[in-house]
Order: structure tokens, then C-alpha cells, then sequence
């Protein structure tokens, strides 16, 4: 378990991000058709990927560098979730 990382889950750092169609076209479009994909018409996730800012968790690994995970995929990562630098498994804590 790599210690040398600042914490995801219960006492994590978190930014928004939000995404638009000039500045993040790829992306943009990928969460439009995820949406599209559980549901949502076209309008409706475009609508929700505009105005909707996206979670992420920040973690520094130590002499490496910053990454950063959307926080609702947490909740589904919690046994598999690695630092992209070193391939150790890194520990999500429990809400408090």
C-alpha cells in the first residue's frame, strides 16, 4: 500500500471542474454520450455536462507528481484504485 500519497475518501481534497464543448471538445462529448448511454436524449446530457461541474479528488505522489480521480468513480474503485506514477494500490478511506 503506497503511504507516500495525500488521501482519497473520507478527509479528501476535492476541485470542479466543469467541462464545455470549446475548450474540452473530446471529453465533452464522451460524457454527453455516457449520459445518452443511461437514459438522458441528447438535450438532457447536454444540458447536464454543461452546467454540472465534475468532482475530483486531488493527490500528490510524493516526488512524482498531482493526479486526480472523479470522486463518484471512488465508490466503485475502493479495492483497485493505484497511483499512475508507481502502480502501488492506494488506500481510500471510509466516510467518517
Amino acid at each position: 500500500m503506497n503511504t507516500d500519497i495525500t488521501t482519497f475518501g473520507a478527509n479528501a481534497e476535492t476541485i470542479e471542474v466543469r467541462l464545455n464543448r470549446k475548450d474540452h471538445p473530446r471529453a465533452f462529448q464522451k460524457a454527453v454520450e455516457s449520459l445518452m448511454e443511461s437514459g438522458l436524449s441528447k438535450e438532457e446530457a447536454i444540458k447536464s455536462v454543461a452546467t454540472t461541474p465534475f468532482v475530483l479528488e486531488v493527490a500528490y505522489s510524493t516526488n512524482r507528481g498531482l493526479f486526480a480521480v472523479e470522486s463518484e468513480a471512488l465508490d466503485f474503485l475502493r479495492e483497485e484504485m493505484f497511483d499512475p506514477y508507481t502502480g502501488e494500490n492506494v488506500a481510500v478511506e471510509d466516510e467518517e
